[in-house]
C-alpha cells in the first residue's frame, strides 16, 4: 500500500503500513535504538543510586541531556520513512544516525519553543493538549520537508489544523499500542536480574516499541501532508 496514492488511511491501514516498515528497516531501527538508548540506560543506572547525593540542578541537567539525546530517535525514524518513500531502499544505519545528528539542534530549538509555550499556556488546562497535537509532526517536518524550528512548527500546525481530532485518535491509539508493549516488557522483566546489561536490554526493547508509534506517526503525517497540500 503506498501512503501517497491512499486520500485517507485508516488506523488499521498506517498500522499494516508500519508494521511491514518495521520489519524492512528493522536493522536500522535496531542500531539506531542500540544508539540512542544503550548510552542513556547505562548512564541512567550509574546515576540513579548518587542521585539523592548529586546536586539538583546538576541531576535536572542530566536528565534534561538524556530527553535531548533521545530526539535523535524520532529524527532518524523520519529519515528512514523519507527514503523509503522516494525509493531509495538502500538506507546505511550509520548515515541515519549522521543525518539525524546534524537536523538534532533544529528539533532541540523547536522543542524548546514548544515547552515554553506549553508552560505559558498551563493555567489554561485545555490549551497545552491542543498545541501538543498541532505540534505533533514538527520532527517529521525538520527532516523530510527540511524546516528550520519555527518553520517546522508553523508546517505542523498547517497540516493538523482541520484534523485536529483525527490526529489526536491516531496518536493516542499509537501510543497505547507503545505502551502496552513496553509495559509487558517491564513486567516479564520481574523475573530477570536486573543489572547494567539487562537494563540495557530492556531499554532497547523497549526504544523499538517506541520506534514502531513513530512510524506511525511519520506514515500519518505524509498521509495528512499530501492531504493538506490538495486543499
Amino acid at each position: 500500500m503506498d501512503i501517497f496514492k491512499d486520500e485517507k488511511l485508516t488506523i488499521l491501514q498506517i498500522l499494516k503500513i508500519s508494521l511491514k516498515t518495521m520489519r524492512d528497516y528493522f536493522k536500522e531501527i535496531l542500531f539506531l535504538a542500540i544508539l540512542v538508548y544503550l548510552p542513556t540506560s547505562i548512564l541512567l543506572d550509574l546515576i540513579n543510586p548518587k542521585s539523592l547525593e548529586m546536586p539538583t540542578t546538576l541531576t535536572l541537567l542530566v536528565f534534561i541531556s538524556i530527553g535531548l539525546v533521545t530526539l535523535i530517535y524520532p529524527l532518524g525514524i523520519a529519515y528512514i520513512i523519507d527514503k523509503k518513500q522516494i525509493g531509495k531502499e538502500e538506507i546505511h544505519s550509520a548515515g541515519i544516525f549522521i543525518i539525524a545528528l546534524n537536523k538534532l539542534p533544529f528539533a532541540i530549538g523547536a522543542s524548546v519553543i514548544i515547552l515554553a509555550a506549553i508552560i505559558v499556556s498551563i493555567p489554561i488546562i485545555i490549551i497545552p493538549l491542543i498545541l501538543a497535537i498541532y505540534f505533533s509532526f514538527v520532527n517529521q517536518v525538520i527532516v523530510i520537508r527540511k524546516c528550520n524550528p519555527i518553520q517546522a512548527i508553523a508546517y505542523s500546525y498547517k497540516v493538523v489544523k482541520g484534523n485536529w481530532w483525527r490526529v489526536f485518535g491516531n496518536l493516542v491509539v499509537f501510543n497505547l499500542i507503545s505502551f502496552s508493549l513496553v509495559l509487558i516488557i517491564q513486567l516479564l522483566s520481574v523475573y530477570i536480574p536486573i543489572n547494567i546489561f539487562t537494563s540495557s536490554i530492556i531499554a532497547i526493547t523497549a526504544g523499538i516499541t517506541t520506534g514502531f508509534s513513530l512510524i506511525c506517526r511519520t506514515i500519518l503525517f505524509y498521509n495528512l501532508d499530501k492531504s493538506s497540500t490538495k486543499k
